[in-house]
């Protein structure tokens, strides 16, 4: 819903600024591309995680840019222009976040600016694609509450929606970096970085409109900003920074930036951002009302997204579950269910991109939408986001209270992030809506055994497996309890079990091949061993493991190839770089017998 809201909004905002203003070029706006080329190249080729970029150059170049500001060029076509843009903003760990997280703030500062700036430039650029479509059918024409303004609706929302969602996502890439560079200022102890601070303050807050970015009509203005919190709360946290400065300069220097950008946010709206408020609120209505009235389909596409959307359903192929939720799509581009399971068939087949697109499209369709944000929750999960995918877990959560599988993807989550009594909760909820599930009895296992409670954890992997001999997950966990209680028969029992089930389940050949090392039935633990490297030749604690078992035989050459293949995969691995020099001094005593 909020998504095609506020299409509306820019594509009133854009076509009367394309109208009235035309088009300005900065004769060196190719430079500024040309610069993200090389930035991009530079941070590829010499990794700052590895090497740091030498920025000497490089930061002189952005401090221009940051003085003189950013324009683009007119692009030909939307994909350059995005193509650009998604370049620059990949270059945010290398510009601003790493040297962040090594206290090299001077660095952050200018490269956090110079990405706002570059991402304003690019959504100035994207006014360029909205032309309006005239013609029967798209055209809706209205008059404003008081009668004072006409209003001309003369686009189809999918022609404008690829630039609306590059807006969006360039108005959150902004936002993300104002708030993080804003947030910077109690580290900084040098004077001069504190002056360079306001001055990138100041430039940052006058991209943005902020006396309609105050106003209320539905934060319009200020999504279009990429915020979210009103300018004045911005500027409250900024005069905390001013008023505990201790350098009376820099308070200084502080107090007009802040001063300057009041005066703006108290400034009076003029007629026109007043008709354009007044027009936005009118396109609310007009796209609420059609949102809501569905019969207002024709008949016949209705047939045809009822037709497509439960043969996909049915379908067993991914490929052709996206093809007809598609289809479904084209007969009714607003159908909020097609763009969530069409997003469910898209992230089964890898395509993580297309799918949180297509979750995220359910959602602004319908913001009540507790399966989608399930959905999207889960896959952020998957992508390493777990505070994206907690907040969204959290909010299907909210709107359906007895969502089972909102709970156990949220549990999860809590697990990975070690929270692991909050995990146990969300467990719990889960097992009393849904009683006897294996599954949530293992993970509620998984939660007792890290709080604790083996005895507790031993009895809900035993009740998974009467419910499911063959949970796979309850079998190796319970194994891995049994190993810890120091029962390495009873675990090897529940390994081979699990192996019966999934002969190349890596996990469960490692553990058991520890337990016959334990036994000691080395052979055994070598086999097994082998049998997980030979599935992934990367792992370079079961080469360590391997390696233990040789130590146990004084078989000093298969101990010291094993943890010299550890350390080329894992150079930090201490323990096996602290036993290495035995191993060799054992086999060079051994040469010398």
């Amino acid at each position: 819903m909020k998504k095609i809201i506020l299409t509306t909004f820019f594509a009133v905002f854009i076509i009367r600024c394309t109208i009235q203003k035309p088009l300005v070029q900065q004769r060196d706006a190719p430079k500024a591309i040309q610069f993200i080329d090389e930035f991009e190249r530079a941070a590829r080729d010499d990794s700052p995680l590895l090497t740091p970029i030498d920025f000497n150059a490089m930061l002189a170049r952005m401090e221009d840019y940051c003085d003189a500001g950013i324009r683009l060029p007119v692009y030909e076509n939307l994909d350059q222009l995005e193509e650009d843009a998604d370049r620059a903003m990949n270059l945010d760990s290398t510009l601003f976040y790493f040297p962040q997280s090594r206290g090299e703030y001077g660095r952050a500062i200018v490269g956090g600016e110079f990405l706002f700036r570059f991402l304003v430039a690019a959504q100035h650029r994207l006014y360029d694609y909205y032309s309006p479509k005239e013609g029967p059918e798209s055209v809706q024409t209205a008059v404003s509450s008081d009668g004072a303004y006409l209003f001309h609706y003369k686009q189809r929302v999918s022609d404008m929606l690829p630039v609306v969602q590059m807006h969006e996502k360039y108005a959150a890439a902004r936002t993300r970096l104002l708030f993080d560079l804003i947030g910077i200022y109690p580290h900084l102890k040098n004077e001069t970085l504190k002056e360079r601070y306001w001055v990138a303050v100041d430039r940052m807050l006058g991209e943005i409109a902020l006396n309609k970015s105050e106003t209320d009509y539905l934060m319009f203005q200020r999504r279009a900003d990429g915020l979210l919190i009103r300018p004045s709360k911005i500027l409250a946290q900024l005069k905390t920074f001013s008023q505990n400065e201790k350098s009376s300069l820099i308070q200084q220097q502080a107090s007009t930036v802040i001063s300057g950008a009041r005066a703006r946010l108290a400034a009076e709206l003029g007629r026109e951002e007043k008709e354009l408020i007044s027009t936005v609120e009118l396109n609310r209505r007009y796209m609420e009302r059609e949102l809501a009235d569905r019969t207002s389909l024709p008949h016949s596409r209705l047939q045809r997204r009822s037709k497509w959307f439960s043969l996909a359903f049915e379908a067993d192929d991914p490929l052709i579950k996206i093809d007809y939720y598609s289809r479904a799509i084209a007969a009714d581009s607003f159908y909020a269910p097609a763009y969530n399971n069409r997003g469910n068939a898209l992230q089964s087949r890898g395509d993580y991109a297309a799918a949180l697109h297509d979750f995220d499209r359910a959602i602004d369709l319908d913001s009540t939408f507790a399966m989608a944000y399930k959905n999207r929750g889960a896959l952020y999960f998957l992508l390493n986001d777990n505070k994206a995918a907690l907040r969204d877990l959290s909010r299907a959560i909210h709107l359906d209270r007895a969502c089972v599988a909102c709970y156990a993807d949220r549990g999860k989550v809590l697990i990975g992030e070690s929270k692991f009594v909050d995990a146990l909760a969300d467990f719990e909820t889960a097992l009393q809506l849904n009683p006897g599930n294996a599954d949530l009895l293992n993970y509620r296992g998984v939660c007792r055994q890290k709080l604790g409670n083996p005895g507790a954890a031993m009895a809900d992997f035993n009740v998974a497996l009467e419910i499911d001999p063959t949970c796979l997950p309850a079998l190796i966990n319970r194994g891995s309890a049994f190993r810890r209680l120091g029962d390495d028969v009873s675990a090897i029992r529940d390994y081979t079990l699990a192996l019966q089930i999934q002969p190349d389940n890596i996990l469960a050949l490692n553990n058991r091949a520890i337990c016959f090392k334990n036994i000691r039935e080395f052979d055994r633990a070598i086999a097994d061993h082998r049998k997980a490297l030979a599935i992934n030749p990367n792992d370079a604690v079961a080469f360590y493991n391997l390696g233990c078992v040789y130590w146990e035989l004084k078989n000093w050459p298969a101990v010291i190839d094993a943890w010299e293949k550890c350390l080329q995969l894992d150079p930090e691995h201490q323990t096996a770089r602290k036993w290495l020099p035995l191993a060799r001094n054992e086999q060079s005593k051994r040469r010398w017998r």
